[in-house]
């Protein structure tokens, strides 16, 4: 396996869905400086973002020019985006077996074989849950608010 190089190009993408719009939008975002930034979104089944919030579990792929799945067509997208690891963000009912996905964390590398199932897994599931943890509470603030905003 190769290390994460500087040359790898980084990405950390933070995607929430959005009910309204139906689909999944950056709310925050770091990535190397050579990185043109796109923010673009995703709607459910599309690409692996998309893709890991319908199916709700992880998906990684060590060199997308060799995925079956997924394929780039934009030259830039290429040169920065080669290995990807997608993590759902869930919440969590112990009187619901399905859990609505609330986003996605994404990390991505332009280098291939950039991650491990065997190394990352748990702790992004760890980072998703704690994520999802706040959302829930700030989902419920925000929602609490609207509804005393209708009121007056």
């Amino acid at each position: 396996m190769r290390t994460f190089l500087s040359e790898s190009r980084y990405n950390i993408a933070l995607y929430i869905y959005d009910n309204r719009n139906q689909e999944l939008q950056v709310a925050s975002r770091r990535c190397d400086d050579r990185i043109i930034r796109k923010d673009r979104s995703w709607k459910p089944g599309f690409g692996h973002v998309g893709l890991t919030h319908l199916h709700k579990e992880l998906k990684i792929c060590p060199d997308i020019t060799k995925s079956n799945e997924l394929k780039i067509t934009n030259p830039s997208d290429k040169r920065n985006y080669c290995s990807f690891i997608s993590v759902p963000i869930l919440t969590y009912n112990e009187s619901n077996s399905d859990n609505e996905c609330l986003g996605v964390l994404v990390l991505t590398s332009a280098q291939p074989e950039q991650f491990s199932l065997e190394r990352d897994k748990d702790f992004l599931q760890n980072i998703a849950s704690l994520i999802a943890v706040y959302l829930d509470v700030a989902i419920e603030i925000y929602t609490n608010h609207e509804n005393n905003q209708s009121k007056n």
